[in-house]
């Protein structure tokens, strides 16, 4: 956790950024009425809620949201304080790579009481173990881990850690050779570099050349990400690896659409794609009332004189109307919580993940997926398939061909816990294209 001082001076300095564009640091101090003096309304609130739980990595309840305690900043920071204190317990995995981790070290220590900062040796685990666990990890993520990196690292956050700094840097790697078309999977797991989707790749039956197509890690939440940019940095590495075609590709979250747009650039280059497979992508921008919206805000874009509010406008229109299609007219930050609590588990599961989350959900915002004369597969995880903002049947506007199935679990978990029951149904659609 960081200094006490640092918790305030973080505040501090995004409320200046975001909330009070172009005040004087003199201007708000730590004791500042935030609420009471109308600095903080309802939405700024929700804002600043979403900030402190991305940069302190915490969780914030419904409950916790009240005037008194989002009053001053360091009111503010000792809540922060106070839920680091509690959640440092046993704080659960939210990266795929953790809970592939946290899996093995349940099963091997036999016990479901693991957090990501628990200790290896402190949990109950000893030399031979640890062996056993490091054999396993390195199984999941396809390289050598040293031995000793116990030594420096004993935590499923440490040991993450570790394995992510010691993949490569390619953006296309090749994990199954095998006869038969190529599947390309965009794994959009940008903070963990996608080791579930190795183990993915083993499981598709029958066998087939798999290639991951590996996220942008060069990224914090300032980084102006796009779709479209980043498919056009990846179609000349496909084209590369196969030059005519046909493509078959899929992608998991984010990752899903810039499957769309790979394939889309692709088709405007003349090849044929054949398959493109969705886990847990979002289609809310199908629909006809969000691309209205898109092209309104373009067309604000044009005409706004400021250069920072075109910029702005640019960025973050998108994410706000996702808000109002989320939350509706909602009168106080605590409803607007609780219903984000209770209905967008999507949005929370990549809000938990690290400090690029910002940038690649404002770039799923931006994306309005394109028609596409080939077959488009959704495939939604059982606890999502409440959820307004992954409906399959919005697809059905942008394909030639929708197809559509659930899988146990939910957002991470398919990928992880249920992987085996993801890993039939992409066998079964790859088959059967």
């Amino acid at each position: 956790m960081a200094q006490s001082s640092d918790v305030q001076e973080r505040i501090k300095s995004y409320i200046l950024r975001e909330v009070l564009e172009g005040a004087s640091p003199s201007d708000v101090t730590n004791t500042t009425p935030l609420i009471t003096a109308g600095i903080l309304d309802s939405i700024a609130t929700l804002k600043l809620v979403g900030f402190l739980e991305q940069e302190f990595s915490i969780s914030i309840d419904a409950q916790d949201i009240d005037p008194d305690t989002f009053e001053t900043i360091d009111h503010i920071a000792e809540l922060v304080r106070s839920i680091t204190r509690h959640e440092r317990a046993h704080a659960p995995p939210e990266e795929a790579l953790e809970i592939q981790i946290a899996e093995i070290w349940q099963r091997l220590l036999k016990t479901d009481q693991i957090g990501i900062d628990d200790d290896f040796f402190g949990a109950g685990g000893d030399s031979l173990l640890a062996e056993q666990m490091l054999l396993e990890v390195e199984s999941v993520i396809n390289h050598e881990i040293p031995a000793s990196a116990l030594s420096k690292a004993s935590t499923i956050r440490g040991l993450a850690a570790i394995a992510v700094s010691g993949s490569d840097g390619r953006l296309l790697t090749k994990v199954r050779d095998a006869p038969g078309t190529p599947f390309f999977f965009c794994h959009g797991d940008f903070g963990s570099r996608g080791f579930y989707a190795v183990k993915l790749a083993r499981l598709i039956d029958p066998p087939r050349p798999v290639y991951l197509i590996h996220s942008l890690r060069d990224v914090d939440e300032s980084t102006d990400l796009s779709i479209e940019a980043m498919a056009h940095l990846y179609v000349p590495l496909l084209l590369a690896t196969r030059p005519e075609g046909p493509f078959r590709l899929g992608g998991h979250c984010n990752g899903g659409l810039l499957a769309l747009e790979i394939a889309n650039q692709l088709t405007r280059l003349g090849r044929e794609v054949e398959l493109v497979l969705l886990i847990e992508s979002i289609s809310i921008n199908c629909r006809w009332p969000l691309r209205l919206a898109n092209r309104v805000i373009r067309g604000l874009g044009a005409i706004v004189p400021s250069a920072k509010y075109r910029r702005r406008l640019a960025r973050d229109g998108m994410l706000f109307v996702w808000e109002i299609f989320e939350f509706g007219l909602i009168c106080t930050a605590q409803e607007i919580v609780q219903q984000h609590r209770r209905s967008s588990p999507y949005l929370r599961a990549i809000a938990q993940q690290d400090r690029r989350s910002p940038a690649y959900l404002r770039a799923m915002a931006n994306y309005i997926p394109p028609k596409l004369n080939c077959t488009v597969v959704a495939i939604i995880a059982e606890t999502s398939t409440p959820d307004s903002k992954l409906l399959p049947r919005s697809w059905k506007s942008r394909a030639k061909i929708v197809r559509h199935a659930t899988v146990p679990g939910d957002h991470l978990g398919c990928i992880t816990i249920e992987l085996a029951a993801l890993a039939t149904r992409v066998s079964s659609f790859l088959e059967g294209s």
